[in-house]
Formats: structure tokens, C-alpha cells, sequence
């Protein structure tokens, strides 16, 4: 009887709406949406969260709420008093008498699909442009399909645009979405953001004012992990100088490890550090106190230190800063993580594919040195970042001038045979040098000159050999080394480097070999 009275009151306001009377329509929006929750057999815990924005209660009985493939959940009786929040759930391990004022319980489980999907909300059987309450779409691989009635029927309500979406390519298990601000939905896809942190019957995170800026600025990833250590320095807190709470941000190493979450209540003004230990995350401080540093800790940073990245998030999920680093040895897995950082405009590289030329050289970093930002200069690339053979952790940066540092010396054949074969040397450098590259025997007499102070630029570069000396004649078989020296025109620093390489000929039954006493251990090349 209820339900039908209440489509004869639905029927009566589609009267009035056509004779020009405004209808004032409920203030209750949809404010957080999980469709991915951990674990496979979670069974889901997907919920969807409404909210009443406004300053009367609203009575949602035989609402109904459904999503693209058409699966209607019908509220029971039911009133969502203002400021108040309800959240349905969809799992197989409540029922409908598990409902309280504040959550509510479908019965049934795994309705919201993960690539695609909408939720629609309406205040009666009859879905049309009067009826409906509210309205998104979400699409994680940009191939949003043609939609469903839903959809035209929220662009003729003037609550969404045509064919629009909230982009969820970057939310992960476990994520949810969400109105950021809380509550605030003025129909753009804009509105919407996408939250680490849950908060299923509470109100949403919210992002740092606009003008706030802090970086991450120093990062120790060559200690041992109790030594590791990240800074971040607030260049400013968007308040005045006043100081702002950056509870529930976070850091993630690795593009998928959350090392941190700041706890509420911890202030940063302009000027002051931030440096995350290991330790016991009770020793955390809440602000700077007199020493101008908020330390604070985690219980393992275990910072990779050949490719990685450290991530900073605001409490919604906006990437805030990022810096990527990469060891030059052609064996880089990291593309994809760090296409998230070029995506949210949080990394700049060179080419239209990223390469591990991109990311900070962390061959040439040494224990117990970090890399730092060049006097806190952000533009989103590599070029920000030196290696500082001193780190200053809490303290401003030095301009430190480049050294030159050669690493991965390797060969492409060793032994080999001249005439038929050639050797290729790789090497890479951690910055734009002058390089040469010499052969010797083993008594260190020059052989050949291979390159004679070239310029060359930074990352792996690769020289030839084919076993012939300076007058193009093919030196005997034996031990050989190839020597290597870089210089930073600009530092004036050198680094030298050397490799073993092995000349030989074919012996009976096709083996490459050379002759025993040739074979020496000793090099004499200091």
C-alpha cells in the first residue's frame, strides 16, 4: 500500500514539474562509492555511502538504487536524518536484519565491476528525469561503453554530462572514491577524487588548499634500512605561514608500498622539515617544536636502491610530489609506476615512452650519500636532483657541482676472435663527461685509442673493438685492458674505470681459446 502511494505522490510531482512548479529535490547525494575491496574472496564488502546535505531529514523509503546491468536494491523504511550518513552494503555475510541508522544491508554481494560501472539513485520505482536523486559513472580503462537508460536519464536531470566518467585507472584494491570536498557535488566529474583511506560512514578527506607546497627534498636510500631516511620541506603551507594539518597524507615507496600514514593533527608551516625514520611510529611528533624538523617514524622504510620511487600523497590520493630513481643497467622493470608520476604531471620525461634514463642515477650514488634537490627547484624531472656526498638532513640543500662517476663496465664478447668478431664496451655515466677510451697490453703499452676526449652524455654508452691496433694491424692473441677515463668539464672531476678483455682464435674443434702462458694475473695498470 505504501509503495503505492508513494508513486501516486511521484506521479503528482511530474504533474507540477510540467505546469512550471519548481520542485526542491532532496539533498542526499552519493558521497563515496568501494568497489574494489581487498581480497579476492572478501565477498565485498563494495558498499555505496549516501549523505544528507541538507537541513531536514529525509525519509528514503522504497528508494531505489541500482547499478549499470540493472540490479535494483530497494530501501527498506528508512529516514536519513541531516548531516547524517547511511551506508549500503553489498557482502554475503549480512542480511537485511543486521540494518541499523547507519548501515544497511542489501543480502547479496559482487554487483559493482571494477572496470566500469554506475550508480544510480531514485526516489521511486519509476525512473525518469523527476525521479532521480543522484548520479556517477566510473571507468578505469578508458573504454567507458555506450551507457545504459541511466545515464540520458541523469543528462536530462541536469545532474551529469553526456558520456562523462570518474577516471579510476589510478585507484587500487581497496580504494574507494569519493566527493572531496565532503558532500559538495555540483554535477562535474571534477568533484570526485580518489581516497587510500576510506571513511565509510564519516566524512570524506579533503586536499590541501591549492597553494600549498610541499616536496619531498632529500632521500637516504644507501644505509643500511634502520638509516634510511626521507625529507620533506614545506615551501608553503597555503595558510599564512600559520600552518597546516597534513593528517591521513602518506608516503609510498615502490609505486605500491605505503610506508606512512601521518597522523591527524600534525602541523607544518613554511620553512620547516619533515624526515621519516625507522622507528617506533609512538615517538611521532605532532610539529616542529624548536629544532624546525617534525620527525616522525615508520616501522620499516626498506628503500630499494637501485630502481624505486618515494611518492607523497595529500589524505585524498593526489600525488603532491614524487621523485624516481634508477640504476642504468638495462634490466628496469619500473615503466609502468613511473607512467603514473608522468600521468598526474608529477614527472617529466624525455621521450614519448619512459626510459630509466629518466629517473635519477642511483649508480652513482654511494653509501651513506642521498640525493637531494639543487636549493628546493621543483620541475618535476631529474635534472632537480645531485648526489650529496654529505647529506643534511633537516637542513637546507647544497648546490653540489656533479661529479663524474663511471659504473657497468661490461663487454659484449670476451674472449674473441679478430677479423671475424668484434667486442662492444658498455659503460654508464652518471653525468655529461669527457670521455676516452684506451687499450693497453699487459706490460701498459698503448695499443689503440678507441675515443680521445669525446663528449659524451650521461647513461649507458657503448665503444667497439676489433682486435686491431693504431696502425690497423691485428694484435697477437692475449690479455688486453681497456681503460676508461671520464672528466666533468664543468666540476673538473675524473673518474677511471677498467676491463679485462681476452683475444683469441679458434682452436681445434671450433673453440675459442688462447695459449697458456699469455694468461697473466697481475695487470700492472694502477
Amino acid at each position: 500500500m505504501k509503495k503505492f502511494l508513494n508513486n501516486i505522490l511521484i506521479s503528482l510531482v511530474c504533474l507540477l514539474s510540467l505546469s512550471g512548479v519548481k520542485i526542491v529535490s532532496a539533498r542526499i547525494v552519493i558521497n563515496e562509492v568501494m568497489y574494489d575491496p581487498e581480497g579476492a574472496d572478501s565477498k565485498g564488502d563494495e558498499w555505496i555511502e549516501f549523505y544528507n546535505t541538507g537541513a531536514d531529514e529525509i525519509d528514503m523509503t522504497w528508494w531505489e538504487l541500482g547499478d549499470e546491468d540493472g540490479n535494483w536494491y530497494t530501501f527498506p523504511n528508512f529516514v536519513l536524518k541531516p548531516g547524517r550518513y547511511v551506508v549500503v552494503h553489498y557482502n554475503s555475510k549480512n542480511t537485511p536484519a543486521d540494518n541499523t541508522t547507519t548501515n544497511l544491508y542489501t543480502g547479496v554481494a559482487d554487483k559493482w565491476t571494477n572496470t566500469e560501472d554506475q550508480v544510480s539513485l531514485y526516489r521511486s520505482s519509476i525512473h525518469d528525469a523527476s525521479t532521480i536523486i543522484d548520479f556517477v559513472a566510473y571507468c578505469s580503462d578508458n573504454m567507458y561503453t555506450i551507457p545504459n537508460s541511466d545515464d540520458d536519464i541523469a543528462v536530462q536531470a541536469g545532474i551529469w554530462t553526456n558520456d562523462t566518467y570518474i577516471d579510476t585507472f589510478s585507484l587500487k584494491e581497496d580504494d574507494s572514491f569519493g566527493l572531496s570536498p565532503n558532500g559538495i557535488d555540483t554535477n562535474e566529474v571534477t568533484n570526485w577524487s580518489i581516497f587510500k583511506n576510506s571513511t565509510p560512514g564519516a566524512p570524506n578527506l579533503s586536499t590541501l588548499p591549492p597553494s600549498t607546497c610541499i616536496i619531498i627534498n632529500e632521500v637516504s636510500f644507501k644505509e643500511d634500512d634502520s638509516e634510511d631516511w626521507i625529507e620533506l620541506y614545506c615551501k608553503d603551507d597555503g595558510n599564512g605561514g600559520k600552518g597546516i594539518d597534513i593528517g591521513d597524507c602518506y608516503l609510498e615507496r615502490d609505486g605500491c608500498t605505503i610506508i606512512k600514514t601521518i597522523s591527524p593533527m600534525t602541523i607544518i608551516k613554511t620553512g620547516e622539515y619533515l624526515v621519516l625514520h625507522k622507528g617506533d611510529p609512538s615517538r611521532d611528533e605532532k610539529n616542529s617544536d624548536l629544532d624546525g624538523i617534525i620527525d616522525l617514524f615508520a616501522h620499516s622504510t626498506a628503500l630499494v636502491s637501485t630502481d624505486s620511487q618515494v611518492v607523497f600523497y595529500d589524505a585524498v590520493g593526489n600525488i603532491e610530489d614524487a621523485v624516481c630513481w634508477a640504476n642504468y643497467d638495462d634490466n628496469w622493470s619500473k615503466g609502468e609506476k613511473v607512467n603514473v608520476l608522468v600521468k598526474a604531471n608529477q614527472w617529466i620525461i624525455a621521450g614519448e615512452k619512459v626510459k630509466e634514463s629518466d629517473c635519477v642515477n642511483s649508480s652513482s650514488v654511494n653509501d651513506k650519500e642521498s640525493i637531494a634537490r639543487i636549493n628546493t627547484v621543483d620541475t618535476n624531472s631529474k635534472n632537480d636532483w645531485q648526489v650529496d656526498p654529505t647529506p643534511t638532513m633537516g637542513k637546507d640543500n647544497r648546490e653540489i657541482p656533479v661529479r663524474a662517476n663511471i659504473s657497468k663496465i661490461e663487454l659484449s664478447k670476451s674472449p674473441f676472435e679478430p677479423i671475424r668478431e668484434i667486442t662492444e664496451v658498455s659503460f654508464v655515466l652518471a653525468v655529461e663527461s669527457s670521455v676516452s677510451v684506451i687499450i693497453y697490453d699487459i706490460r701498459g703499452r698503448e695499443i689503440k685509442t678507441l675515443i680521445d676526449r669525446e663528449n659524451l652524455l650521461y647513461g649507458k654508452n657503448k665503444v667497439t673493438w676489433d682486435g686491431k691496433d693504431g696502425e690497423n694491424r691485428v694484435v697477437p692473441i692475449g690479455v688486453y685492458i681497456c681503460y676508461i677515463e671520464a672528466i666533468n668539464s664543468i666540476s673538473k672531476s675524473a673518474d677511471a674505470g677498467k676491463i679485462v678483455i681476452i683475444v683469441a682464435k679458434k682452436l681445434s674443434g671450433g673453440k675459442i681459446g688462447v695459449r697458456p702462458n699469455t694468461v697473466r694475473n697481475e695487470f700492472g695498470m694502477g
